[in-house]
């Protein structure tokens, strides 16, 4: 027994169509569940209760199930938000991923439906990670920035190389 009763795999579709994807099973079938608008859907998480998901424009979207008819959020400004996490307490929206060339807009939530902005000072940021109570943000180059609450990012270290695509915690 590991605990866990009710797993559920949600997932949202990366084009223009307001379709997510459920599993119950973990993954061997999968469900179809309604997002609130047609825009390119970029990412999904789960915590707090509630899957998140977040993509291009306004509008993100909140569900307690990760099933069925998700509800809508707006965010605090049109943007390719391209991932969101979940770090124990609040939620974290960034803008950019690879190829953008300006992207200085985060956004927070402790819930996921009520989004506050935040303007960082560099741009082109590719992704977005979780844990121990932390973000991290890495862009292009490697920068990285830290925060605990979301609404506050301090720079970290750099990492080496260079395009960073990806960070996992």
């Amino acid at each position: 027994e590991d605990g866990i009763r009710d797993y559920k795999v949600t997932g949202v579709q990366t084009c223009a169509l307001p379709i997510s994807a459920y599993s119950t099973d973990n993954g061997v079938t999968w469900s179809s569940g309604t997002l609130p608008v047609s825009q390119t859907w970029l990412s999904v998480t789960y915590g707090g209760g509630r899957f998140v998901a977040v993509g291009n424009g306004t509008t993100a979207a909140y569900s307690a199930t990760g099933t069925g008819t998700w509800t809508s959020a707006t965010m605090p400004s049109s943007q390719n938000w391209n991932t969101v996490a979940y770090n124990g307490t609040v939620f974290a929206a960034i803008s950019g991923g690879p190829g953008s060339t300006t992207s200085t807009a985060f956004a927070y939530s402790t819930d996921g439906s009520t989004w506050s902005g935040v303007t960082v000072t560099s741009n082109r940021w590719n992704t977005l990670t979780a844990g121990g109570g932390t973000f991290i943000t890495v862009n292009w180059d490697g920068t990285t920035l830290v925060s605990t609450n979301g609404s506050t990012w301090t720079a970290g270290g750099n990492l080496p190389g260079g395009w960073q695509t990806n960070i996992s915690y």
